[in-house]
């Protein structure tokens, strides 16, 4: 299937390319508002608006179509399938506009420009423009690194999208990783990559590499459409407002590498619009609910994080109006419950087609990432500054003005609103000075308070205050609904963008026209849009000299990029690959190896197993773990050492075989061959890790370190150690019990808490033995091993050798340990140890 995929590196084949699927996602968006909704024409001023619509709801209809398909009818995601359901689904709804257009006699009758004709092609060239500056913004980034794709995510997309590609099914479980690592998130962006790449032929490499750039930096355009119909069809604040949101510094951050966010941010803007038109017009309810219930289901099923965020703001202003419409509460709740009735069908499609688990699950994986040491890494003063440096400190206070401004409620603000059905009203002011207007404006404005609330102002307002105040109470220890801090700076930027176009509107009109702008004078066509020419110039040097967070390094290491090329050039194609989660997601992407992983899992997957202790989860957490799975497995096993584990000292054991080093410092990755030939002579290998100590209170924590190979990575959690930590030396044992006799004349012990060489060379041995003894089980006592009692120790790993002895179980008694510092007399004291080996 994949090799029937062609791949270009051109970037011009590429472009050309994906026109093939916008004009899918155009001609089935346009031809659903043709057939089914016709009044939305209307509704949106202008053809313009209308495509700018069509692009995401085909986006939408597209995807959801074979979401359902999929999970219903079990229809397999190939080429034949998607252009036979696509092209099926085209002609249903040309045949109903054609009959739609023969009721009302209209074929052969082309739809005539309007008078809004030249106004739409000039909005279109300067949204043309600023798609383009943001676009550049957020490639500079990607396109310095062509053969790469930057950060995690999209590796982790990428692979999942192959599998798709490579079975046709979705899959609730983690493909290409060893166990049933369930997928806890919805997977609408990898059907969405695959259609994509099923209709043009781009690799999904591609696809994950440009695509949420892309779709990132149209929600810049579906953002101008909020902006315009906030203020009643007012194009002059949409453009402006999306001149502001493509250099908002959170807005390229979140859009300029391949999140699955901005396949989702996509519809954010659109939903909050038909939300609105929900809540507030009285006009083509059916049509609002249903707009709004598909497109927040979009945003969910893409990346559910924008569409919790929305969850406090919708629900506070739905309280307000069921308020204030009392004898209308009931066909408010009919209306949102339409809405609600297609985003849980989805919702509960995907709960129990696509999850491994329950949706409890789910739920409590998400949770438990919440606030789990968010409030405490924190502060207020910090918080401020992240919003200043996320939003911009310009923006933050145009966007109050602009609030305020807003809120005093200019008569006829939006200028445009009544622009189709009463003449416009201008008085000429070259006689006044601009220190005078300002005075009749301020003058006015005394006069105005009064009132100044209605239903989208209330939105408004609550929209501009509500994230901001739950921002400000998340030091303070209030519930975060995400781990990244960042994420709650995108809303505000929204709104903030909003509200600062909506302020230069606002001191534009007041500058030229005075008090007169207050009683509903409007600007020339011509001057209007000579000031967006000048204000998009003026925006464009803000940009370049903004902060926008604009660069992100790739976070695979150069190690683990030539361990990735030295596996696609050796391993066979079975082989697996011993790995963390997060090397784990480059490894698997750029190998299409099976991986299996060590350490732990991602922190949601993590926080799901707690809860579900019957999963099929390999898990191979120490070098013991790693020797027994790779017996147990026919296939070639690597293990791959890199920034992010495993841990232990791997060059040692002599089951492991270096194969490749690349990279130095925190860069460096080593990759080992994992041999089972021979067996192992560490007798202590299979043994039961056994400790005791002689003073009530203290016990020994990490006891399965004590013989899992790793010798430690030089962390609080390698070694087995008693806890608490005492004020005076104390006594403690470590050992194994192989629990039947064995023949044994060498002991390797690590009666140490750290191997860190620099430790010893600046007399730091901390909880290092200063004095021990090796000992074995005879007669059910323990007796010493002759020769082996030392004292004045200052060596980490030492080894004794002897005359053979049987015996089931061995140890190495610490009578007295170095404290934190180093000392005997002072500090804090353990006794520890880091491994214990014994051999024949």
């Amino acid at each position: 299937m994949m090799e029937e995929i062609l791949i270009s590196n051109d970037r011009l084949a590429l472009i050309l390319r994906s026109l093939i699927p916008l004009g899918i996602f155009i001609s089935t968006g346009y031809l659903f508002i043709r057939a089914v909704v016709p009044s939305l024409r209307y509704r949106l001023r202008g053809l313009l608006d209308v495509i700018i619509l069509a692009i995401p709801l085909g986006m939408s209809i597209v995807t959801l179509l074979f979401i359902f398909l999929n999970a219903v009818f079990s229809i397999k995601l190939t080429r034949t399938n998607v252009w036979t359901f696509t092209t099926s689904l085209l002609l249903a709804l040309l045949l109903i506009v054609f009959f739609r257009a023969l009721k009302q006699n209209k074929i052969g009758q082309p739809e005539k420009a309007g008078p809004g004709f030249q106004k739409g092609l000039t909005a279109f060239i300067f949204l043309l423009c600023i798609f383009s500056l943001g676009m550049h913004l957020r490639l500079k980034s990607t396109l310095r690194y062509p053969d790469k794709l930057l950060d995690a995510d999209p590796y982790r997309h990428h692979i999942r999208t192959v599998a798709l590609l490579e079975t046709g099914m979705l899959l609730p479980w983690d493909p290409y990783i060893e166990g049933e690592i369930p997928v806890v998130e919805p997977q609408g962006c990898y059907v969405l990559t695959a259609l994509i790449s099923l209709y043009s032929g781009i690799d999904p490499w591609y696809i994950w590499k440009f695509g949420s750039i892309l779709l990132g930096s149209y929600s810049i355009i579906t953002t101008y459409l909020l902006a315009k119909y906030l203020f009643g069809a007012n194009t002059f604040i949409g453009l402006i407002t999306a001149a502001f949101i493509s250099a908002s510094p959170v807005h390229i951050l979140r859009t300029n590498i391949g999140f699955s966010e901005p396949w989702g941010l996509l519809y954010l803007p659109i939903t909050i619009l038909f939300f609105l038109f929900l809540m507030t017009d009285s006009r083509s309810k059916l049509s609002n609910a249903f707009f709004f219930g598909l497109f927040f289901t979009s945003i969910f099923i893409h990346n559910p994080i924008p569409a919790v965020f929305l969850m406090p703001l919708f629900c506070i202003y739905t309280i307000y109006i069921l308020l204030k419409r009392r004898g209308q509460r009931l066909k408010v709740l009919g209306w949102l419950f339409l809405s609600s009735a297609i985003f849980f069908s989805f919702l509960i499609l995907w709960a129990n087609t696509y999850m491994g688990l329950s949706m409890a699950n789910g739920l409590f994986a998400s949770e438990a990432q919440g606030s789990t040491g968010l409030q405490k890494g924190i502060s207020q003063m910090h918080v401020w500054r992240q919003l200043v440096n996320n939003v911009g400190k310009y923006q933050i206070g145009f966007s109050l003005m602009g609030l305020l401004f807003y809120l005093i409620k200019l008569k006829d603000n939006t200028g445009n609103s009544q622009e189709d059905s009463a003449p416009r009203r201008r008085r000429k002011h070259k006689n006044k000075g601009i220190w005078k207007r300002l005075k009749e404006a301020a003058a006015e404005f005394v006069r105005r308070i009064e009132n100044p609330f209605d239903e989208v102002r209330v939105f408004v307002l609550l929209f501009s205050v509500l994230y901001i105040i739950y921002i400000l109470l998340l030091p303070l220890g209030v519930p975060s609904l995400t781990s990244k801090f960042y994420r709650y700076f995108l809303l505000p930027s929204f709104i903030y963008s909003i509200l600062s176009a909506y302020f230069i509107f606002a001191l534009y009109r007041i500058l030229v026209s005075g008090a007169a702008a207050l009683k509903g004078e409007v600007m020339s066509k011509p001057v209007s849009f000579a000031l967006i020419i000048i204000i998009s110039l003026g925006l464009g040097t803000f940009i370049h000299k903004s902060k926008t967070w604009g660069h992100w390094p790739p976070s695979a290491t150069t190690g683990e990029y030539r361990a990735a090329d030295w596996l696609n050039s050796h391993a066979s194609k079975d082989a697996v690959i011993v790995c963390s989660w997060f090397t784990g997601d480059f490894i698997r992407s750029l190998t299409k190896r099976q991986i299996c992983i060590s350490n732990y899992f991602r922190p949601e997957v993590r926080a799901t197993v707690k809860r579900q202790k019957d999963l099929n989860i390999v898990l191979l957490k120490n070098t013991r773990e790693i020797i027994k799975f790779a017996e147990s497995r026919e296939q070639e096993v690597y293990l791959l050492k890199s920034k992010w584990g495993p841990s232990g000292d791997f060059d040692k054991n002599p089951l492991f075989t270096k194969l490749m080093s690349g990279g130095s410092g925190k860069e460096k990755a080593i990759l080992y061959s994992v041999s089972t030939e021979g067996g192992i002579a560490n007798l202590a290998f299979d043994a039961k890790p056994i400790a005791g100590t002689f003073e009530s209170g203290l016990k020994v924590k990490n006891l399965d370190r004590l013989n899992d190979l790793t010798l430690g990575n030089d962390t609080d959690t390698d070694a087995a150690a008693t806890d608490p930590p005492q004020r005076s030396p104390q006594q403690a044992w470590f050992g194994v019990d192989f629990e039947k006799k064995q023949e044994i004349s060498r002991i390797v012990a690590c009666p140490a808490f750290y191997l860190n060489p620099e430790k010893i060379k600046k007399n730091k041995l901390t909880y290092l033995a200063h004095h021990y003894v090796l000992q074995y089980w005879q007669q059910q006592s323990w007796k010493d091993i002759p020769g082996t009692e030392v004292r004045d120790n200052v060596l980490t790993i030492v080894s004794h050798e002897f005359p053979p002895i049987k015996t089931s179980r061995v140890r190495v008694l610490i009578y007295e340990a170095y404290s934190d510092k180093g000392l005997l007399t002072e500090g804090v004291f353990r006794s520890a140890c880091l491994e214990i080996e014994a051999y024949k």
